[in-house]
């Protein structure tokens, strides 16, 4: 600030011998050196007097404080000992603060700002802010001060939009919007802060749905923005298995977090490893980021578990179809695969046309078979969501048969099969009024691996002849 002030001489300046500033009553050295009314040094800086004809034309300047706050004026000094004060201009401080440069807000969480207002008068105050945020005044105090008032407002901005349009994470960034407080706006008394506000805490998951499998490693990914990654918290909780609606922290063994900071955007990531997947990792999932003070809490990641089961193969003989059914969870399968595990062979399973596959179930029928098609299978079965999984093997016994045994006399051959092995046997049966020749040959067992006999000289039957 500039005060200046000019003293008339006359005609002459014969008689005018000095211009003096005076601060609450005290002279200002030629130095600029004042005391305010608690005796305080404050500095100025006297400019060079000018003179002209009729005038004397003195200058002094500050830079504004709290410790200049009081009465300043000037003193003419005349050579016959008279002197002449000016009336004075009363010095206040008028100042405008905030209490933060820099603001962050949340998506559902917004932040306070204080402006502090020092003035002679109570001031007006407004506060225009970018599209997209919005300034509501909380609290409004005012206090009387020595020289003044000083005017308190808390005011908090928030985001105006609380339901974003994010379908992916290239929609997500920290988006920057400005806010201007201003007092006294349209008088000369105008001052204004304008300061920059940061939406940051915004989520994004990507799969509400994850689908793993029993005994492999699985990763749960959300992403969110930060301008500090590292300041976030970011905490994994599961749903509890006390109570549906309760939630608890994944801080035990089995699982561990891993944070990936990028500098595109902003935006960073968080996944949750569980390292082994089990049956009660099949839950519900979500994350909790904390930043700043503010808490965001991402949607809620299902994980479940996919399956792929073969119920049963029943062996068949040479020349018969073998059929082949499979269980699988869940029950839309994009790819299916039979494999012959000693042949390394493959068969693709068509499942587009197979009305079972919906509920579930999936029959496969494959060609007639041969002794060399036994052996070792299982399934290869590719999900929607990009998981494949390979079903245990089972086996699949492909029967020889042994050539027809010959009916002996006087009988009947009757054919059944071996409880507890895949082999069959055949029995003679005696006709009426005939018995067996030989009751240790009257039964073979046909070896199904190699399609051989035990016996192949089967026992006639004779007939009976009753004496006399």
């Amino acid at each position: 600030a500039v005060v200046s002030t000019q003293s008339t001489g006359g005609l002459t300046f014969t008689s005018l011998t000095e211009i003096k500033w005076l601060f609450e009553d005290k002279e200002i050295s030629k130095d600029g050196v004042g005391l305010n009314k608690d005796n305080d040094i404050v500095k100025f800086e006297i400019k060079e007097r000018i003179r002209s004809p009729t005038y004397l034309t003195l200058e002094i300047s500050f830079n504004h404080s709290s410790f200049i706050t009081g009465m300043l004026r000037c003193k003419a000094l005349y050579s016959r000992g008279e002197s002449l004060e000016t009336a004075g201009t009363f010095l206040s401080l008028m100042s405008l603060m905030s209490d933060v440069d820099q603001v962050l807000i949340t998506t559902n969480s917004g932040a306070v700002v204080t402006f502090t207002t020092q003035a002679k008068e109570r001031p007006t105050t407004e506060v225009e802010t970018s599209e997209g945020i919005e300034g509501t005044q909380v609290t409004s105090t005012e206090e009387d001060i020595a020289d003044g008032k000083t005017l308190t407002e808390v005011v908090k901005f928030s985001n105006s939009n609380k339901t974003p349009d994010i379908t992916s994470k290239e929609d997500l960034s920290v988006k920057e919007f400005t806010y201007t407080y201003t007092i006294d706006k349209g008088h000369h008394t105008e001052m204004s802060l304008t300061r920059k506000v940061f939406l940051v805490g915004e989520t994004f998951v990507e799969r509400t749905t994850v689908w793993g499998v029993i005994g492999r490693h699985l990763m749960l990914t959300i992403f969110f923005t930060a301008l500090d990654p590292t300041s976030a918290l970011v905490t994994w909780q599961r749903k509890s298995t006390v109570s549906e609606d309760e939630w608890v922290d994944v801080t035990f063994s089995g699982y561990r977090t891993l944070l990936s900071n990028s500098e595109h955007r902003n935006v960073s990531s968080s996944l949750l490893v569980i390292n082994k997947m089990k049956g009660s990792d099949c839950t519900q999932y979500r994350a909790k980021v904390e930043i700043s003070g503010h808490m965001e809490v991402t949607k809620r990641v299902t994980v479940e578990a996919v399956n792929a089961t073969i119920l049963n193969v029943d062996p068949v003989f040479e020349g018969e179809f073998a059929k082949f059914i499979l269980e699988v969870h869940p029950s839309n399968p994009v790819e299916v695969v039979l494999v012959h595990d000693e042949l390394n062979k493959e068969v693709r399973v068509d499942t587009k046309n197979d009305n079972q596959s919906t509920s579930g179930l999936i029959t496969f029928q494959t060609k007639r078979l041969y002794s060399c098609d036994g052996g070792s299978y299982s399934f290869k079965v590719r999900f929607e969501s990009g998981v494949m999984v390979k079903t245990e093997k089972l086996q699949l016994v492909v029967k020889q048969k042994c050539r027809p045994q010959v009916v002996p006399p006087n009988s009947q051959l009757n054919q059944a099969p071996v409880p507890g092995s895949n082999n069959y046997k055949v029995s003679v049966t005696c006709d009426d009024n005939t018995v067996f020749q030989d009751e240790e040959r009257k039964e073979a067992v046909c070896e199904t691996s190699t399609g051989t006999w035990d016996l192949t000289d089967l026992t006639p039957c004779l007939r009976s002849i009753q004496p006399n």
